[in-house]
């Protein structure tokens, strides 16, 4: 296991540095749905390289890192999603079909 994945110190300052990367390159002045696109198309790629590791092949330290991992990507993604629902429920772009919000 890395350094920084043994202190906790450490990976919240890695955290701040995407926070602050991710900040930063939302400035460029691409069209967000572009960004949004492109972003999808890269998590896809890395979900399908994700699917394709063989973890029967670690030891149990890591394989434990690995899941880890793969626990605060799956979190990570959730929180999009959840971030995604309150943007339906604030702009309805689905009532023309019946659904007034993200729940229903």
């Amino acid at each position: 296991m890395s350094e920084i994945d043994s202190d906790p110190a450490a990976s919240g300052l890695a955290r701040l540095d995407a926070i602050r990367l991710r900040l930063v390159e939302s400035i460029e002045t691409e069209p967000v749905v572009e960004l949004a696109s492109g972003a999808v198309r890269r998590a896809t790629t890395a979900m399908c390289a994700l699917g394709d590791v063989d973890c029967s092949t670690m030891d149990a330290a890591e394989l434990r890192g690995w899941l880890e991992s793969v626990e605060e990507l799956r979190r990570s993604i959730e929180a999009t999603a959840v971030a995604a629902a309150g943007a339906v429920d604030r702009r309805n772009p689905f009532r023309g079909q019946g659904f007034f919000s993200a729940k229903t």
